[in-house]
């Protein structure tokens, strides 16, 4: 079942194949998948790779976990971080924003308890729904939430980012849409460095609901994050990964709030870009600003 030989950067020279899929939009980004690596555990994708109807059979959601620890801060969870304040809007208001951007995503959905809804509902949703929640860990919150929207593919998104980005996110989603049989889809470093995508913060990491059946069947904790547990149990799920785009493939690039070092960035940041938001811009500033 294991393979550990395979290397994650093959390119994949038949993404050109999906151009017919309708409509245009979704063609372009397709287009954009230009390099997935192959995924473990299984041979090479056939030569004509054809996505189902985002409308269909691969309905795609992301969930904003707010009953989810917060990594950086244990004793926390993501409400709280959630909850904060950047330039007159609440992280979670910034978040469910930027996801409205995407293109591939059919709907948002924010969990929590029951008694989180009053904080949630007094910041703007935006057309993200509210789904509460009284299961006692992610695996349970998010498999509720995936069973009750009939979700195939989830992208799990840390509310600790204003600058998180739609285009990139709809990158792993094309990539998941033509890829059925991974488990778990992320973007990769070419310099073989760790990410850690709760600090990153412009994108995120995307499953497929059988992961979640695979992780309750097995008892699995994925508290610690998506990435620890498909390291430490290697042979239990596929992985694909997307290679990041090479002016973000950077050390030391993390665009997440957690630190009031990272506050007073994320200010400076918004101040220089303006109107555009865009990884593209946020980089050339990162790289202005030295």
């Amino acid at each position: 079942m294991k393979s550990t030989n395979q290397s994650v950067s093959t390119a994949d020279t038949n993404s050109s194949t999906v151009l017919s899929v309708s409509p245009i939009s979704k063609a372009e980004l397709f287009r954009a998948v230009d390099a997935i690596g192959p995924p473990h555990r299984t041979p090479s994708a056939p030569n004509v790779l054809v996505p189902a109807s985002p409308s269909g059979t691969q309905l795609t959601i992301a969930i904003i976990d707010l009953s989810a620890s917060y990594i950086a801060s244990p004793a926390a969870t993501k409400l709280d971080i959630a909850m904060r304040r950047f330039n007159g809007m609440t992280l979670l208001e910034w978040c469910v924003r930027r996801l409205s951007e995407s293109t591939m995503l059919d709907n948002t959905i924010v969990t929590g308890l029951p008694s989180y809804q009053p904080q949630v509902q007094a910041t703007g949703l935006c057309a993200a729904r509210w789904m509460p929640s009284l299961e006692s860990d992610s695996i349970s919150r998010i498999s509720q939430i995936a069973d009750r929207t009939n979700a195939t593919w989830i992208a799990i998104v840390s509310p600790n980012c204003p600058f998180f980005d739609a285009a990139l996110l709809d990158r792993l989603v094309a990539s998941a849409w033509i890829r059925p049989e991974a488990d778990y889809i992320t973007y990769t470093s070419s310099k073989d460095r760790l990410v850690d995508w709760n600090r990153f913060g412009l994108s995120c990491e995307v499953i497929h609901k059988r992961m979640l059946t695979i992780a309750k069947e097995n008892k699995l904790d994925i508290e610690r994050g998506l990435s620890g547990t498909i390291k430490s149990y290697p042979n239990l799920f596929q992985s694909r990964f997307v290679p990041l785009p090479e002016q973000l493939d950077q050390d030391n690039l993390h665009f997440a709030l957690e630190t009031s070092q990272d506050w007073e960035q994320a200010y400076n940041f918004l101040e220089a870009a303006g109107d555009d938001n865009s990884w593209q811009r946020l980089i050339e500033i990162a790289l202005m600003k030295g």
